[in-house]
C-alpha cells in the first residue's frame, strides 16, 4: 500500500511538473501551447494528475479520522469546487466565438474559477478520504496552481489592454 501511494506521488509531481514546464515554455513561446502535440501532452498530463492524485488518496497509508461533520463538509466544498469548474466551462462556452476576454459569468467575479475550484477540491477532498499525506501535499499542488495562474495572467496582460483594470475588480 505505501509502495502504491509512493507511485501515486510521484506520477502526481511528474503531472505536476509537466503542465508547468509546458505553461512556462507556452507563455514564453506562443507556438509551444498552438502545437497539437503539446496540447495532447497538456491533456495527458492533467489526466495523470488527476487519476495518481485520486490514488495518493486511496493508498495514503496515514489516515486520520475526522469526525463526521468535517468530512461532510469537505464533501460540500468539492461539490462547490467541482461546480467552479462547471460555471466556468459555461461562461467559457458562451463565449467562445469571442476573440475578447471572458468577464461573465463567474469570470465577473473570479479570474481563474477553474483553478479555484482545483484548489478546493485538492484541499477537501483528502479530508473526506482521511488522507493526510495527501492533504499535506495538496500545498505543494497549490504552489504550481498559483504558478499557472501567474504565468497566465502575464499572457493576458501582454495581450488585453483592460486585464490590468479586471485584475482590480475581482479576486484571484
Amino acid at each position: 500500500m505505501e509502495k502504491l501511494f509512493i507511485v501515486s506521488l510521484f506520477l502526481t509531481f511528474i503531472g505536476f511538473l509537466t503542465r508547468t514546464a509546458i505553461y512556462y515554455m507556452g507563455f514564453k513561446n506562443e507556438v509551444v501551447l498552438k502545437n497539437n502535440v503539446i496540447k495532447f501532452i497538456l491533456d495527458i498530463a492533467m489526466t495523470l494528475i488527476w487519476v495518481a492524485w485520486l490514488s495518493m488518496n486511496i493508498y495514503d497509508p496515514y489516515k486520520v479520522d475526522f469526525p463526521d461533520i468535517v468530512r461532510n463538509i469537505a464533501v460540500g466544498v468539492s461539490i462547490i469546487g467541482f461546480g467552479f469548474f462547471v460555471l466556468a466551462n459555461y461562461s467559457l462556452a458562451m463565449d467562445a466565438k469571442s476573440t475578447d476576454l471572458t468577464k461573465t459569468g463567474i469570470y465577473s467575479r473570479i479570474r481563474h474559477p477553474m483553478y479555484v475550484g482545483f484548489i478546493l477540491i485538492l484541499l477537501a477532498a483528502p479530508v473526506y478520504m482521511q488522507s493526510f499525506l495527501t492533504f499535506a501535499s495538496g500545498f505543494i499542488w497549490i504552489l504550481h496552481v498559483i504558478c499557472w495562474a501567474k504565468l497566465e495572467e502575464e499572457e493576458l496582460e501582454e495581450n488585453f489592454k483592460g486585464y490590468k483594470d479586471y485584475k482590480k475588480q475581482t479576486w484571484f
